[in-house]
């Protein structure tokens, strides 16, 4: 891996070289900070960012564009939870207020799907012609 050296930058004002006064590190990568010392101009550098900051900056680039999709996933996770809830409370009614056991609550659940499902494709056909 090799590195490319610039030449430091001059002052706009007295034309006098750059002193790095500090190098800061983080996440994002290395800052360096430097000033003119005659005129004490202040700048700072990001030009050495590192491989995790690269690797950091397209995770968040990554999570901004999910934002969409977040707000879907966390609909259907809602969605499927009512609906848990729901047939539970629907289970339990059923089976001490109206006295059905638990193989008839299983039974009829299972023959609701089938004729809800039937005619889900019964509806998209049609809608299709």
């Amino acid at each position: 891996m090799s590195m490319i050296i610039k030449e430091p930058e001059c002052c706009p004002h007295c034309q006098a070289r750059f002193e790095i006064i500090c190098v800061k590190f983080g996440f994002g990568g290395a800052v360096t900070v430097s000033a003119c010392p005659n005129c004490a101009i202040a700048s700072a550098d990001e030009r050495s960012a590192g491989r995790f900051a690269k690797i950091a900056q397209a995770f968040w680039a990554a999570l901004s564009m999910m934002e969409a999709l977040n707000s879907r996933f966390r609909f259907m996770v809602a969605t499927l939870t009512a609906a848990a809830v729901i047939a539970g409370l629907l289970r339990h009614t059923a089976h001490v207020y109206g006295g059905f056991s638990r193989e008839e609550i299983r039974t009829s659940a299972l023959l609701v799907c089938l004729v809800v499902s039937l005619l889900l494709v019964i509806v998209e056909n049609k809608r299709r012609r």
